[in-house]
């Protein structure tokens, strides 16, 4: 079986709380959320309205994450800004991210860019990655991927695993720093190391495909895992492929499902209809009934081709059209085909060429077939390109054409067709050695400009 794309992490987002000075405040190493008695929030409004940073700072926080108090983004900037102006420098981190967002203040990029370079020169790195997120993306600053790396690299350089992360991300995709998989990958691991998801997902990627470190499977799977446990949809998905495909380890359906499940419940389309083809497989429940199998998987590619995944509507159309988890119906496995082909899905265009040749579920109509099954011949697709040479080999729908059809049906025998020798043997005793060299030359030919065929 062809071995599925592994997933890769799409962009650097941006922190939106710099909850690396929170914890710098404070010495109990109370984390955001945690409440806070009457007491506490009467003491530090005593302290911070007497004019003491620290309170100030704190209470901000305790707005800012409601504890012990109502979660108030504008008493949070109150406080803050107090502290803040004071020159309490992780006050200043944060305030920056509210104007960032426009959390009780006014959304004000430019104010958030100054207060996070005041604080990031002052050396805080979770200001220091920030600043770099700005220049990154252009927020309120040009875009500037050198400057970016220049601060990544100073919170890095602190320990800072978000700027860790950050500057790997940097060396492996060549932004503001030269492109280095061996340094991309000595960031993502420390920052892995310290518990940074992200990391642990990038580095197993760079494991996976063996970029910056040899090829390795089980390291691969180890690092997807632990950013999986954290949450990490994309890890999530990645190990499901690990587990499906045997890749480093034994072939386990069940154990791939379930880490499908997770971000499928969540609304993942592309996780939904993997789900949806182990348990059509009989892979995700060894041993349950095919009916049953068919019912869950038409649940899960419902789901998924509401979304507009395209194989999943043509998935779908395939169980209506053999009645199997859903009601047979081949109108509406015709629609679901349709809107799959109008993707652009080779399958949903083979599919629903195969129903305008037969005439189940749609009025039969030739030409429609022809059409459909060349944009799908033309994709690389085996079946339409052997039903197109049938077409051509027959004169159906179009004007008999050995050449023409001898030509697709050697292109879907290349491209693991059983059908097509049948088809192809029968048109050499029909065709002269001329008109077969004209075939192959022209098979040859559409090879030259069609150079990846799909699996």
């Amino acid at each position: 079986m062809a071995q599925r794309p592994i997933f890769a992490v799409a962009v650097l987002v941006c922190l939106r709380l710099a909850l690396g000075a929170w914890s710098q405040e404070t010495q109990t190493q109370r984390k955001p959320g945690d409440t806070r008695s009457p007491e506490e929030i009467s003491e530090l409004k005593r302290k911070a309205e007497a004019g003491n940073t620290k309170a100030q700072f704190t209470l901000g926080l305790a707005y800012l994450f409601g504890e012990g108090v109502s979660r108030d983004y504008a008493e949070a900037a109150k406080w803050l800004t107090k502290a803040s102006e004071q020159g309490n420098v992780d006050a200043k981190v944060n305030l920056a991210n509210l104007y960032q967002y426009g959390l009780g203040v006014p959304k004000d990029e430019a104010k958030a860019v100054e207060l996070t370079r005041v604080a990031a020169e002052a050396g805080d790195a979770s200001a220091q990655f920030n600043l770099g997120v700005k220049y990154a993306n252009g927020r309120g600053v040009p875009l500037d991927n050198k400057e970016a790396a220049k601060w990544f690299r100073k919170s890095a350089e602190q320990g800072n695993a978000m700027g860790e992360w950050a500057l790997g991300r940097g060396y492996s995709n060549g932004l503001g720093v030269p492109h280095d998989d061996s340094e991309a990958v000595k960031w993502y691991r420390v920052a892995a190391q310290q518990g940074l998801k992200e990391a642990q997902q990038d580095l197993g990627y760079l494991y996976y495909i063996g970029r910056g470190v040899p090829q390795d499977y089980t390291a691969a799977r180890e690092w997807f895992e632990k950013a999986a446990r954290q949450g990490v949809t994309v890890a999530q998905k990645n190990l499901a492929v690990i587990y499906d495909q045997g890749l480093g380890v034994p072939k386990d359906g069940k154990e791939a499902a379930k880490w499908y499940l997770k971000p499928a419940q969540e609304g993942d389309a592309e996780a939904q209809n993997r789900l949806a083809h182990l348990v059509l497989a009989g892979k995700a429940t060894p041993g349950r009934q095919p009916a049953e199998d068919g019912a869950e998987a038409a649940q899960w590619f419902r789901r998924s081709a509401e979304q507009g995944n395209a194989d999943s509507e043509d998935s779908l159309g395939a169980l209506y059209l053999g009645g199997l988890g859903v009601e047979k119906d081949a109108a509406t496995a015709a629609q679901w085909f349709r809107r799959s082909a109008q993707r652009g899905n080779a399958a949903g265009e083979t599919h629903l060429a195969i129903l305008y040749l037969t005439g189940l579920g749609v009025d039969k109509d030739v030409n429609q077939a022809k059409e459909w099954f060349t944009r799908a011949a033309e994709k690389g697709n085996a079946q339409a390109q052997q039903n197109l040479g049938s077409l051509y080999g027959n004169g159906t729908g179009v004007a008999m054409d050995y050449v023409t059809s001898y030509m697709w049906l050697s292109l879907a025998e290349l491209n693991g067709d059983k059908n097509a020798r049948q088809g192809l043997d029968f048109l050499k005793t029909k065709m002269s050695d001329t008109q077969i060299a004209d075939a192959s030359r022209r098979a040859q030919e559409w090879l030259s400009t069609h150079s990846k065929l799909p699996k």
